[in-house]
């Protein structure tokens, strides 16, 4: 009888959810397929343009276009330096989506796990890395219909942009890291009023290009949030040169575990995944002034680039607090 009521509670809930949730980036309108936009949803990594929008992504004409409804952002093919493919299991439907995962999170009789299963689906993730005519270095994300990357990167190349054939990094069991030393006191309070963040390097750990570009979009957006800099330069940008007590912020991947969306909200036990990093502030002279070890997580809720978000976060705090 349980599983007969949670078999209808799932009936009901599809049966009656709105008919806008029926477009999702797994399901495409139809006049879609084939034609020069592909839906997609910006991950990060667009200026002004927030995190989690949906609009329609194209690669003709030598542009990459991101139409967004309210904006519309064009980069140029020729100045796209990379561009990487990977795939991610996440929830469909957008904010439906996310709607219809709490409604299954409160459901009787553990209907709430099959339903929230019925839910997910796989996307490709679409990341790119493009500079400014100044130099400065982008790195966008977006989520688009599994399947449709591969001929939107064809598109970009053959309008003049760069992609290297490495590839998809192939995610191993990194050691475990090393205990850490008995914590040391505090050093004295440091000063600059500018920061050039450089791109995330992924040392000897096989973390996907994707993780990099967000983990180098967050740093970059929530240290500007915090205040602490008056200039927060992205690398490359050559008017950094102009700052006069510049410090540079570089960051290494030591150690990655990438876990499973699906097998965390199911569990909510395993399937977290980790980002450990170490992050150096040093002077122009090359002096190092901070060396720290982070780490950044999502254990529960969330897509696996989530841990890029958190990583962010602490790395941002130890900036607030040595400086």
């Amino acid at each position: 009888m349980r599983y007969l009521l949670a078999s209808a509670f799932i009936v009901f809930i599809i049966a009656f959810e709105p008919a806008s949730s029926a477009q999702s980036l797994s399901s495409p309108k139809p006049e879609a397929t084939g034609s020069a936009a592909l839906p997609a949803r910006h991950v990060i990594g667009l200026e002004n343009v927030n995190s989690q929008t949906s609009g329609k992504i194209s690669g003709h004409n030598g542009v990459m276009e991101f139409d967004g409804g309210k904006k519309t952002i064009k980069v140029p093919a020729a100045e796209i330096d990379d561009i990487f493919i990977g795939s991610e299991a996440t929830q469909s439907g957008g904010k439906v989506g996310r709607a219809v995962k709490t409604v299954a999170i409160a459901a009787p009789f553990e209907s709430g796990k099959v339903l929230s299963l019925l839910m997910y689906t796989k996307v490709d993730i679409f990341a790119v890395s493009y500079h400014e005519e100044g130099g400065a270095r982008h790195c966008a994300i977006f989520a688009v219909p599994k399947g449709q990357a591969a001929e939107l990167k064809s598109q970009l190349v053959a309008g003049g942009a760069h992609a290297s054939d490495a590839p998809p990094a192939v995610v191993t069991a990194q050691p475990a890291a090393p205990a850490k030393a008995a914590k040391k006191p505090k050093p004295p309070k440091l000063s600059a009023s500018a920061i050039q963040i450089e791109q995330i390097e992924a040392g000897d750990a096989a973390i996907p290009p994707e993780f990099r570009y967000a983990i180098y979009e967050r740093l970059i957006e929530k240290v500007r949030k915090d205040g602490e800099f008056q200039k927060v330069f992205r690398s490359g940008d050559r008017e950094a040169a102009n700052a006069p007590d510049l410090v540079i912020l570089r960051t290494t991947v030591s150690r990655f575990k990438q876990g499973n969306e699906l097998q965390r909200e199911l569990t909510t036990v395993t399937g977290g995944t980790t980002v450990d990093v170490t992050t150096t502030v040093a002077g122009r002279d090359g002096h190092i002034m901070l060396d720290s070890d982070v780490s950044g997580k999502v254990r529960f809720f969330g897509e696996n680039l989530g841990a890029t978000n958190d990583l962010a976060k602490r790395i941002a705090k130890i900036l607030h607090e040595s400086f």
